[in-house]
């Protein structure tokens, strides 16, 4: 049986839902943003090579981009007194990074204040916001992997309210157990601290082989993803096209959650009832019930993947 999940409704069901119940705890967050996808991989180039590409690409995007274009990313860095800030690099524990869209700030990192109990790093979400922009805050770093964090935490992406994400050390409650809302960041294999874990596409994930379109993926073409899902090279699988990390329950890390989103999956700690379901094996990886069912079963998606549907 799924152990108990911190499930979070959209607010905008939550609305709907409104006028027969009464609101709770102050009304629900809004929807929960996607898994940020960080352009690392498991398989980079040396680092002098990986450095060397990246600035020579960097600087014909610039070339393209025009002149009022924002200044093009750094490489990413594994430094542990460095956080990458897309064209800046901040101090870790005195700086934290801002980001707006294509563009990031340094600023001085803000102690925690009241309204942090509410909302993950209130405090600096008001210092970020004293600087001007075109775009909304999307995001606060304060790491960038787990080595930048003390022992017994990890760099994790965490939730926020309003549809932004934070970058930020957090402590194992269980050891070796991820104890991120969504995953554990990394730059190299090296800095991932949650048990069973390997660094891929920026991410602290289990590896696995997917069942994918009824295939197994394997060697070179160890990647699910396209319309409909085939097994490829991770290269191949382009930026936003429908991407699924897992297929099966028993391809995430313990504590995670296989979650089923139109057409993309990805293992989370993060489960939001209202715009994704959680994939299963069988009815027993499912809730028993929750506000939106009395009763879950493990039926039929698509593609192969079953997921927990009510009745």
């Amino acid at each position: 049986m799924l152990p108990a999940m911190a499930f979070r409704p959209s607010l905008a069901l939550v609305a709907l839902l409104a006028t027969c119940q009464p609101a709770q705890h102050g009304g629900a967050p809004p929807p929960a943003p996607s898994p940020p996808q960080p352009a690392a991989t498991a398989t980079e180039p040396a680092p002098a090579a990986a450095t060397a590409t990246a600035t020579a690409t960097a600087a014909a995007v610039a070339v393209d981009a025009g002149p009022d274009a924002p200044p093009a990313p750094l490489p990413r860095l594994s430094d542990s007194k460095l956080v990458g800030c897309l064209a800046q690099r901040c101090k870790v524990g005195s700086e934290s990074c801002c980001v707006y869209s294509n563009e990031g700030d340094c600023v001085a990192s803000v102690p925690p204040g009241p309204n942090d109990k509410v909302q993950v790093l209130a405090s600096q979400l008001e210092a970020c916001n004293a600087t001007k922009h075109d775009y909304s805050l999307t995001e606060i770093r304060r790491c960038d992997e787990s080595s930048d964090c003390a022992r017994g935490e990890a760099c994790c992406s965490m939730f926020m309210f309003g549809g932004a994400s934070a970058d930020l050390c957090v402590p194992f409650k269980t050891p070796g157990r991820s104890p991120c809302d969504f995953v554990e960041i990394c730059i190299d294999d090296s800095t991932c601290r949650t048990s069973g874990s390997m660094c891929i596409d920026g991410a602290c994930r289990k590896a696995t082989t997917l069942t994918c379109g009824g295939k197994r993926c394997s060697g070179d073409k160890g990647a699910c993803c396209g319309d409909p899902p085939s097994c490829r090279a991770p290269a191949d699988c382009e930026h936003g096209a429908p991407r699924y990390r897992c297929t099966s329950p028993k391809d995430c890390l313990p504590g995670e959650h296989c979650q089923f989103a139109i057409v993309s999956t990805t293992c989370t700690n993060f489960v939001d009832i209202a715009n994704t379901r959680t994939v299963c094996d069988t009815s027993a990886d499912c809730p028993k019930s929750d506000m939106f069912c009395k009763r879950y079963a493990c039926k039929a998606e698509q593609h192969g993947i079953k997921t927990c549907q009510c009745g």
